[in-house]
């Protein structure tokens, strides 16, 4: 893509974004506390999440929306697979000392607030180690520090990915009260 076009691109999710509104009680948050950068803007009388989305300036390059069942799409309609490649969302404080990267939004929320400690989300597989290879690679946080996170269905492509960087992996579902108190 052109970087004009993803300038416009970005200046326009930026206009979207800055009009939402507070997201608290999102039926897809399925009440967890929602972070400070999620809101909600209303189309077709349906609350729909925003998510923007970090490139690895941590600029803002995209918005994601999520409606109330779950489905995701990108700005302008795109399906969530034309995410673009090494973009995140971000939940927490870079200055903690360890770091959740996960696919689902839901589930690192939920992670990040039992442990306390901060997720990126990748929101597909495909994305997932491009957005490792960001943390290095900018040295966010050294790959000790990092733990990939996963939800059932998803553990052995994450324990694929985990295995190829030399990183441990976490089955959220099982491990989480392992995570809090380690």
């Amino acid at each position: 893509m052109e970087t004009e076009t993803i300038a416009r691109m970005a200046a326009r999710a930026w206009g979207i974004y800055s009009q939402g509104k507070d997201c608290m009680g999102h039926p897809y948050l399925k009440g967890l506390s929602p972070c400070e950068h999620l809101k909600v803007v209303e189309k077709g009388g349906e609350d729909i999440l925003m998510i923007p989305l970090l490139d690895s300036f941590l600029d803002f390059s995209d918005l994601l929306f999520i409606n109330e069942t779950g489905e995701k799409r990108l700005l302008g309609g795109r399906p969530i697979n034309d995410i673009g490649e090494g973009s995140f969302f971000f939940i927490g404080a870079l200055s903690i000392p360890k770091l959740y990267v996960g696919v689902e939004l839901s589930d690192m929320l939920s992670l990040s607030q039992v442990t306390g400690q901060p997720s990126f989300v990748t929101f597909t597989l495909g994305n997932l180690p491009a957005v490792v290879d960001t943390i290095l690679s900018e040295g966010w946080f050294k790959p000790h520090q990092l733990v990939l996170a996963s939800i059932e269905e998803d553990f052995d492509a994450v324990r694929s990915i985990s295995k190829e960087y030399g990183l441990p992996c976490l089955l959220h579902e099982t491990n989480i009260k392992e995570a809090a108190n380690g």
